[in-house]
């Protein structure tokens, strides 16, 4: 899982370029690591651009600031690796708790890199141990705890990383069985892979070392729209290669529960023209509408129902709500509170 420094920068170059359109230097922290002694060794990535030279960069703390000493702009992007001798006079950085920025300076503006704050109660990232270091695990946005120090090269996010694992259970208390082809993944994890679930609702999968705070939704994976559903807040924090037993629990609806029942859906639940565009939907349905139980329920990308058709005959047309907007919608066939069928609806 090595970050590759030719990436780490291309990132940091997209990033700023669509946040300013005329291209300017970069420069963030990528690791800062302390001795035993409590001294510092800071790594910064450092993006240059053509005919905009950077003049000086600076580091500051909690305790002040400090320029470094005989910068000179070569025009090449590289992790510079900084230790309280390079800089014009000495900074303390707080090895238990502090906030650390770096600053880049070139004719007329400063840029001042993303914030690593560590060892608070409200910072995500915890003092590091010794032997430890705080990484970037996101191309100098995010930060996490690692085991594995690496300055001087790209980071490397295996010694990042524990594990948490539990059981997922639906609305109702129940495991979330049989759904083991749909991806989750905490919302606002960033650099995090879509995880999967065990056929009886259990599930491991590997998270950055640092603090999760009031996790309230999942997003998962539809097709090609993904969509969240809320969850008991939850809390946790990770440390490298430690595990974490948190089971969770749904308080809203996975809109796809139910569609592993039905082999061919489309020849269950029929819904056209695709994509709708003038509020009227045709539909055809082949099970038997024996029931009053059976409705076809309208859910937005987030998993909310925002519409309720009761279904009295096999065929027909649906004039839509105008409150149904343009955009994707989940439609649901339930009868006797059973879902037979999920489809995806588009309205322009």
């Amino acid at each position: 899982m090595k970050r590759h420094l030719i990436f780490f920068l291309l990132f940091i170059s997209i990033v700023r370029t669509e946040a300013n359109p005329i291209p300017i230097p970069d420069a963030v922290i990528s690791e800062l690591q302390f001795r035993t002694d409590g001294s510092w060794i800071l790594e910064i990535a450092i993006l240059p651009v053509d005919n905009i030279p950077i003049e000086a960069i600076w580091i500051k703390s909690n305790s002040g600031e400090s320029k470094l000493k005989h910068f000179i702009d070569d025009g090449a992007e590289k992790l510079l690796v900084v230790e309280n001798d390079d800089l014009e006079t000495p900074l303390t950085i707080n090895f238990l708790q502090d906030n650390v920025v770096v600053m880049l300076i070139w004719d007329w503006d400063t840029r001042v890199s993303p914030l690593l704050s560590f060892g608070y109660s409200n910072s995500k990232i915890r003092t590091p141990k010794i032997g430890q270091s705080i990484a970037s695990f996101y191309y100098g946005y995010y930060f996490s705890i690692t085991k594995s120090p690496t300055i001087g090269f790209p980071n490397d996010t295996t010694g990042m990383m524990g594990t948490i694992k539990g059981m997922i259970y639906d609305k109702d208390g129940l495991p979330l069985i049989n759904m083991n082809n749909i991806g989750l993944v905490f919302e606002e994890s960033y650099g995090l892979d879509f995880f999967y679930l065990q056929p009886d609702g259990s599930y491991s999968t590997r998270y950055y070392s640092y603090d999760y705070i009031n996790k309230s939704r999942l997003r998962y994976r539809y097709g090609d729209v993904f969509l969240s559903v809320n969850i008991t807040p939850i809390m946790f924090s990770m440390q490298p290669d430690s595990v974490v037993i948190q089971d969770i629990y749904l308080t809203g609806t996975i809109i796809t529960t139910g569609i592993n029942e039905i082999n061919n859906m489309e020849s269950v639940l029929k819904i056209y023209p695709q994509p709708v565009t003038q509020q009227l939907l045709n539909y055809e349905i082949a099970i038997p509408i024996k029931s009053l139980e059976t409705y076809m329920i309208f859910r937005n990308i987030n998993g909310q129902e925002i519409y309720r058709f009761l279904v009295t005959e096999n065929k027909g047309t649906i004039v839509l709500p105008e409150a149904i907007k343009r955009g994707y919608y989940i439609v649901q066939l339930i009868s006797n509170k059973r879902n037979y069928a999920t489809s995806k609806l588009i309205i322009q």
